[in-house]
């Protein structure tokens, strides 16, 4: 489901429709804009957090930062070393599963997605910090509609509408 609406792959059969508009009326080349896909395992560059919260965005500094609150990652950032400077390294291996998430969350959030896919995102962050990320989504009265993929009780229930899908 995550990947159709990112449209990664095309439905064999019916439509998938943003804002009554089909994905396939947008242009291929368009949608990263329109649509951010957060998986569980999150992607990160050998080069600084900045750089990898905004990379092929170049927002403003106050933007990162505002995306890294929403994230749940500014205070972590701001306690290394060189906080939004430092380098991450290869695949950011120096932070642990939940700081690269929440850093690859800011990414998609600094860009003020139309479309937000969480695809189990939040997975390597304690429920505590789950919550408090779900809940600054809610209140940044987002230009989004969120997707949330979880298997968490705590995540689903910050949800406005609930899809079970059952049997794939």
């Amino acid at each position: 489901l995550a990947t159709l609406l990112a449209r990664l792959w095309d439905p064999d059969t019916g439509v998938i429709r943003l804002d009554d508009r089909d994905l396939r009326d947008f242009a291929r080349s368009a949608l990263p804009g329109e649509v951010a896909l957060v998986a569980q395992e999150a992607f990160l560059f050998d080069d600084t957090v900045a750089a990898n919260i905004g990379v092929g965005a170049r927002p403003a500094p106050e933007a990162i930062h505002f995306a890294a609150r929403l994230a749940g990652a500014a205070d972590f950032i701001q306690a290394l070393p060189n906080g939004y400077d430092t380098v991450l390294g290869e695949r950011g291996t120096t932070l642990s599963g939940g700081q690269r998430q929440r850093i690859a969350l800011a990414r998609a959030l600094v860009r003020m997605p139309r479309l937000l896919i969480m695809d189990d995102a939040t997975s390597a962050v304690d429920s505590s910090v789950e919550a408090e990320i779900l809940a600054a989504l809610k209140e940044a009265e987002l230009p989004s509609t969120v997707v949330i993929v979880a298997y968490r009780r705590s995540s689903i229930l910050l949800a406005d509408e609930i899809i079970y899908i059952e049997d794939g």
